[in-house]
């Protein structure tokens, strides 16, 4: 088994909760970093250099954010998912009203244990590295504070695509974010609501298997995002960034007739109306047009009845909605949301 070395990223008023998962982590002796200038400008990456610094001689470095809660037989997955990975870098999370949180979703309907990164952006809360790579991203890290840079979520994608093959990220998520939403000093944060993750390796019944993908597709991802708009997004490449277009203006482009999207839309949503009565119509119809153009564009669906795609599947629809309504107290929403998606997406043909 591989041997895995770890930091966990603080700030001094977060500093009792860093040491509670410290000790719940306790097998692999987690070094607690605070932020070394805890009173100038947030900054993630003046942690996360000291954090990825301490890479020493195991064969992989994890650094976790410390407000992440890891998933049941922790230890056990991250060691097969980190000997399995394809890339270098591997996310352990994806925020569930995300372009990289709908990417893991297509990869649980695929029956893929690794997805494609999406966006520009790595999500930082948790990340495994192997040691030469984590070594690297040391001092990148160290460069880019000096520069006045802030973001690690950039600066860990723009290393990994200059640097090998990208990044990846894992189906199901390890780690889960956001488990008890607090307050935050941040308005964007307040704005966004919860993030939580796409697939949360806790919320799949049944064993998890993570297997090296012979590669890892590069298609056009249909999603909503935390505006509630459902987007096409363009996965991020090295000399190009993410780029979006709307769902329904893509769709139109493609020939689709918008009476007749409303009309099937009517159709998939009737015999699950009444379960999904608290959430608007303008939700469910923009969720719907993501679930079209998945289809169009020829997205598999084949293990859509295994566990993880299911898990995946209760996320979508609450992802969507999580700045106006946290349906993770609502069970009997969040099963007729993941039935509702389903057929929208199930054996379908839509020209």
């Amino acid at each position: 088994m591989a041997t895995i070395s770890a930091a966990i990223m603080s700030h001094p008023s977060r500093q009792h909760e860093a040491t509670l998962l410290a000790r719940r982590l306790d097998c692999f002796n987690p070094v607690v970093v605070l932020d070394p200038a805890p009173d100038e400008e947030p900054s993630a990456l003046r942690a996360a250099a000291e954090a990825w610094a301490l890479a020493g001689s195991a064969d992989y470095h994890l650094v976790l954010q410390d407000d992440v809660v890891p998933c049941r037989d922790f230890t056990s997955l991250l060691g097969h998912c980190a000997e399995r990975s394809p890339t270098p870098v591997t996310a352990l999370f994806a925020d569930w009203a995300s372009a990289n949180g709908q990417s893991v979703r297509l990869a649980a309907l695929r029956g893929d244990s690794y997805a494609p990164m999406v966006q520009a952006s790595v999500p930082p809360q948790g990340l495994l590295t192997r040691r030469d790579e984590a070594q690297r991203l040391a001092r990148e890290c160290a460069r880019a504070v000096a520069a006045g840079r802030t973001r690690d979520s950039q600066l860990v994608w723009e290393f990994a695509v200059r640097n090998g093959p990208g990044a990846c990220l894992a189906v199901p998520n390890l780690v889960q974010h956001d488990i008890a939403e607090s307050a935050s000093i941040w308005p964007l944060k307040v704005r966004r609501g919860p993030i939580r993750s796409a697939c949360f390796a806790d919320d799949v019944r049944g064993p998890i298997d993570f297997r090296t993908p012979r590669s890892l597709p590069g298609d056009l991802v249909p999603y909503v995002n935390w505006k509630q708009q459902a987007v096409i997004a363009t996965p991020a490449r090295a000399e190009q960034r993410s780029e979006q277009v709307p769902a329904l203006e893509w769709l139109l482009s493609a020939g689709y007739d918008a009476a007749g999207l409303v009309g099937e839309f009517r159709q998939v949503l009737a015999p699950h109306r009444d379960g999904l009565r608290p959430l608007s119509q303008p939700l469910l119809f923009e969720v719907y047009l993501a679930c079209v153009a998945t289809v169009r564009l020829g997205h598999r669906v084949d293990h859509m009845c295994s566990s993880c795609s299911s898990a995946a599947l209760e996320t979508m629809l609450s992802g969507a909605a999580r700045n106006t309504a946290d349906l993770s107290s609502c069970p009997r929403i969040v099963a007729a949301a993941r039935e509702y998606v389903a057929h929208a997406l199930h054996d379908r043909e839509w020209m």
